[in-house]
């Protein structure tokens, strides 16, 4: 397998009980709950893969053709996609993170 290839992609799915939010709260609330549901668990994705040398990246493009991209993989036209995660091999080894010093991206009681 090529080392720039994308050999694994976790599809995100949102919890369980989706539909019961959104006809409680309607969907603009039923996929706001889905996100800080999901979302944390993908953040430790991400930094899992990094820790181990692998690139990955949360992309939500899918969703403009979700219809078809169930049907590709096999996912059930009635289950509801949150994101995609690609995870492979990156083309080139990752550089050291540069971070901006905290007071510079921190402001405390006014801007």
């Amino acid at each position: 397998m090529p080392k720039h290839s994308v050999p694994t992609m976790v599809v995100g799915l949102p919890p369980g009980g989706w539909l019961s939010w959104v006809a409680q709260y309607g969907p603009v609330a039923g996929r706001a709950a889905d996100a800080g549901s999901a979302a944390p668990a993908v953040e430790n994705l991400l930094l899992a893969a990094r820790a181990h040398g692998l690139a990955a990246c949360l992309t939500s493009w899918h969703l403009f053709a979700e219809d078809e991209f169930k049907a590709v993989i096999g996912i059930p036209k009635e289950v509801q996609t949150w994101a995609i995660i690609p995870i492979g091999w990156p083309l080139r080894r990752f550089g050291p993170v540069n971070r901006r010093p905290v007071d510079e991206v921190i402001h405390r009681e006014r801007w």
